[in-house]
């Protein structure tokens, strides 16, 4: 049984929350909060790292003498933390309720002037399971409200944790690889059309080498038609590449 602090409001355990960690799966730790008073007492848990957990419920109204208990969900860590510290805190504030207050009346409870709020600070520390957890563990974020509402940052403005693709698509991603590929076949695109003009004449080049050795041209030397061919090559290109330009101005 857990012993009563009657200098509290709450009594809460642990001391610390402890999650067994794995990469890519999630993990749960639990928080018990014991009303030590005959009043109720308004309660709400607040975290320096609101996208990485989920709590349920993250507000509410304890009974006297009663005791409610808080899951805290550690979403599946990608990458695992230097010297596997966490540095993650939570934050438990508890305050006296008025006799008909509700769990919907727990905010304005709390910004009442003149209420003594008590706080309460636990760290995040991790441990490793002694033997590989069950495939059922995998499957367990899928069945977790994604828009939780969560506490943020130790102060009193609340954040709401961003709803996550189930399937893992990122249509940014898929969108930017569109862009990319479009990029690079219109350099290829415009490449080769530049390259057109130089593959006819090389084309020509092989085409007189051809008709030359078939007709055994033996009259001009060797050297005056590599420079004939040469000529008529770098003609070629000059006359489609500004013909090309002057076709693209008229349009």
């Amino acid at each position: 049984m857990v012993p009563f602090h009657p200098h509290k409001l709450l009594n809460i355990e642990p001391q610390e929350l402890d999650f067994p960690f794995e990469l890519n799966k999630n993990a749960s730790s639990t928080i018990e909060l014991s009303n030590n008073t005959q009043k109720r007492v308004a309660f709400k848990v607040m975290t320096t790292n609101p996208e990485k957990y989920l709590v349920r419920p993250k507000t509410g109204i304890i009974l006297p003498i009663s005791t409610c208990v808080i899951r805290v969900t550690m979403l599946g860590p990608k990458e695992a933390p230097i010297n596997m510290q966490c540095k993650d805190k939570f934050l438990i504030k508890s305050v006296l309720a008025t006799p008909g207050a509700t769990s919907e009346d727990v905010q304005n409870v709390f910004n009442e002037p003149g209420r003594a709020v008590e706080d309460f600070k636990l760290k995040v520390v991790y441990s490793f399971p002694s033997h590989p957890q069950s495939s059922e563990r995998s499957g367990e974020g899928s069945s977790i409200d994604m828009s939780t509402a969560q506490e943020g940052n130790l102060n009193d403005s609340e954040e709401v944790v961003q709803e996550v693709d189930n399937n893992g698509v990122h249509y940014g991603d898929w969108l930017m690889k569109i862009i990319i590929i479009g990029f690079i076949g219109l350099i290829f695109w415009f490449l080769i059309m530049k390259m057109l003009p130089l593959i006819w004449s090389f084309t020509f080049l092989m085409t007189m080498l051809v008709m030359k050795m078939i007709n055994k041209l033996v009259s001009d030397s060797v050297e005056d038609w590599v420079v004939k061919a040469l000529l008529y090559i770098c003609s070629y290109f000059i006359s489609s590449f500004f013909g090309r330009k002057e076709n693209v101005s008229e349009a």
